[in-house]
């Protein structure tokens, strides 16, 4: 979807850049440039845009195949969530030092409940997240 939007957006950035050449070719010396030229101008100019978008489309489609993928991978139920609680520990373990967290931990003492991650704040009160 975001592939055909920026492909949209980049053939209308080529159409004003053709609308612009076209009116300063004018503008500039009318008897020096006939229409005629001018035409093959733009068609040239449009052949070599019409490369360059059908460049961009593969390109984009070529992202369009790992992203389903990992789509699927993410959506699997505990595959999903495995990656979920080793994304979390990751970003935690890059930000805090560990003193200010503790992982598999009791919130509530006796209670058996666990959650994945605490994150022990300066004003004694706790974040967790829960298994």
């Amino acid at each position: 979807m975001s592939g055909l939007w920026v492909v949209s957006i980049l053939l209308v950035i080529v159409i004003l850049l053709l609308i612009s050449i076209i009116f300063l070719n004018l503008k500039e010396d009318p008897s020096k440039s006939s229409n005629e030229e001018s035409l093959k101008d733009i068609d040239k100019a449009m052949e070599r845009q019409e490369i360059n978008i059908s460049d961009l489309t593969k390109d984009i489609q070529s992202f369009h195949d790992p992203l389903d993928k990992l789509k699927r991978y993410l959506s699997g139920g505990t595959l999903a969530g495995k990656f979920g609680e080793w994304s979390l520990e990751a970003i935690v373990q890059d930000i805090f030092p560990p003193s200010q967290f503790e992982k598999n931990a009791e919130v509530i003492t006796g209670s058996g409940k666990r959650v994945e991650i605490v994150l022990k704040m300066p004003e004694g009160f706790a974040v967790a997240n829960r298994c």
